[in-house]
């Protein structure tokens, strides 16, 4: 495929299922937990600066996100699933990681560009169901969460206000796969070329916390 949809062709949001093997499901609910360099301190400023949450942008082996072959694979798959071009220009790749009382706050990722969407995956298995999704607020006051199970994603227009909320496990982190704002016009050479990782947003860094 060469040619994507136009955003206004689309749901504004598509939750459903990749329909990953139960081998890769396995794997991938410890594997997006304990191999990946975490860190804390961002997500908010000011008076939210309590719903800070932690990010990673590497992997243990301090490998950006985007080259990570379980990250890629999992990104062809969508991108199959959505029937869009793989080489589509993604902004930023990364994991993005909360604990009990980490709702992130409001926000809108792009309000400039009318091609721009925004996928999360849920990698992580919970069977207890504590961990929660991702919420949504439309502007007639409308809200709606995109529950978080193991190995559904949520497709979204970036300029939807959302939050990712967080879980009530003392276990286990409730972990996310952030492709945000990729360009629906906007197709490059190769997968991922010039997509960033989440550094801009690490201000007022701590330090670097593998949360057990």
């Amino acid at each position: 495929m060469t040619d994507n949809a136009k955003r206004e062709d689309l749901e504004p949001v598509r939750y459903m299922e990749l329909g990953s093997s139960e081998e890769d499901k396995r794997l991938y609910s410890d594997y997006f937990q304990r191999s990946f360099y975490w860190m804390f301190g961002a997500g908010a400023d000011g008076a939210f600066a309590h719903r800070n949450y932690f990010v990673s942008d590497y992997d243990n082996n301090l490998n950006y996100i985007k080259c990570n072959p379980y990250v890629k694979n999992i990104w062809i798959k969508i991108a199959q699933k959505l029937d869009i071009n793989v080489k589509t220009q993604v902004g930023r790749c990364y994991l993005l990681g909360q604990t009990a009382q980490m709702d992130g706050p409001w926000h809108q990722d792009n309000t400039e560009d009318d091609d721009c969407r925004t996928i999360v995956y849920y990698p992580v298995k919970e069977v207890h169901r504590r961990h929660r999704g991702t919420q949504f607020r439309f502007d007639d006051g409308a809200e709606e969460e995109a529950p978080y199970q193991q190995d559904w994603f949520v497709d979204f227009n970036a300029d939807i206000y959302h939050r990712g909320l967080s879980t009530t496990s003392k276990d286990d982190l409730r972990v996310a796969l952030v492709f945000q704002c990729y360009h629906l016009s906007k197709v490059q050479d190769f997968i991922f070329q010039n997509t960033c990782g989440n550094d801009e947003r690490l201000d007022g860094l701590i330090g670097p916390i593998v949360p057990r």
